[in-house]
């Protein structure tokens, strides 16, 4: 099972191991970053949807997104991974899909 989703709060984290769980599937949370505010405003602002009738968030919204931080004995393990260099982080995406 694959989940692309921005997962803000520890509700919505739980329901993913909730999910995993019932259906048996090991789950392998990857958290995404960008640490360059500039090139990450970028990337906002020139999304564009790639789902019929989606909106994407401009970036005021990705700024008051409330985003509770990661708690591990609350929210389980995760791996970060810092997307500045795509190339690089799609790598350790799939070597850690590979791995576990």
């Amino acid at each position: 099972m694959i989940v692309d989703a921005v997962n803000p709060v520890p509700e919505a984290r739980v329901g993913w191991r909730s999910t995993a769980y019932a259906a048996g599937a090991k789950l392998i949370v990857i958290e995404t970053s960008l640490t360059d505010e500039d090139e990450h405003r970028r990337r906002v602002e020139n999304r564009t949807p790639d789902i019929p009738d989606h909106r994407v968030p401009a970036w005021r919204d990705v700024q008051q997104d409330g985003w509770v931080p990661w708690n591990l004995e609350r929210d389980g393990s995760r791996t970060v991974i810092d997307t500045t260099d795509n190339f690089a982080a799609l790598r350790g995406a799939l070597t850690l899909l590979h791995e576990t």
